[in-house]
């Protein structure tokens, strides 16, 4: 199933602090900087805070514990521990004796492009249906397939290096008002895994040592053939 692909976020907020020279791709991610690094220290926080706690109701020390849970809409931490098993039991054998259990939803069934089950013993799915020679889906276009395979295959970069990566290419591409092929490495991510099997048939082959040989007591490896 197709993901709804995102565009990539430069950095474009400062940080505005005086001495802090750092850029943002968010207001929220600018936000949790400043309150961490750049806090704003309120003189009347502790006033204020013991108002607070002189106004909050006080709870009756002799009040029924039994009498505070009755209200529906409140949670006990006891509540779940009743709960039917998320699990189904089916016997596997003529005698009942064997039985194996079966999550509800996550029970390895098999299943259709559509999520629809399958019925017992249903043969595989048919190969992909041919493509034209310009379909890269999931990916938009020739560049972001070859783009994901020399990173992901090839060069297997972290994801921090991915990002970097990406925002200096699209650094390259603000005067073109143009996009990298992808957002981040979340982006990257999640539409490899979007990749449907392709039909490419099996190949293999075998390989044996050519090279010089000692004249006596040759390695058993030489003399092998490995596929």
């Amino acid at each position: 199933m197709a993901h709804t692909r995102k565009k990539h976020v430069p950095y474009q907020f400062p940080c505005g602090h005086p001495h802090c020279k750092r850029y943002f791709k968010t207001l929220g991610g600018r936000t949790r900087h400043r309150n961490s690094l750049h806090p704003i220290l309120n003189l009347d926080s502790q006033a204020s805070t013991q108002n607070i706690q002189a106004k909050a109701p006080q709870s009756d020390p002799n009040e029924d514990s039994e009498a505070r849970n009755d209200d529906p809409e409140s949670t006990n931490m006891y509540d779940d521990c009743n709960h039917e098993p998320d699990v189904d039991a089916e016997f596997v054998d003529a005698g009942k004796k064997l039985y194996r259990n079966y999550h509800h939803f996550l029970n390895a069934r098999p299943c259709d492009a559509n999520g629809n089950f399958l019925p017992p013993g249903s043969p595989p799915s048919p190969a992909l249906s041919n493509k034209s020679p310009d379909n890269w889906t999931p990916y938009r276009n020739r560049l972001e397939f070859e783009t994901a395979e020399y990173i992901f295959t090839r060069n297997q970069m972290s994801a921090t290096q991915i990002n970097q990566l990406l925002d200096l290419w699209a650094t390259s591409l603000l005067r073109h008002g143009d996009q990298p092929p992808f957002a981040d490495y979340r982006d990257l991510y999640k539409t490899i895994d979007s990749t449907p099997l392709g039909d490419v048939p099996w190949e293999n082959f075998s390989i044996q040592y050519t090279g010089e040989r000692p004249e006596d007591d040759v390695p058993p490896w030489m003399d092998e053939r490995y596929e």
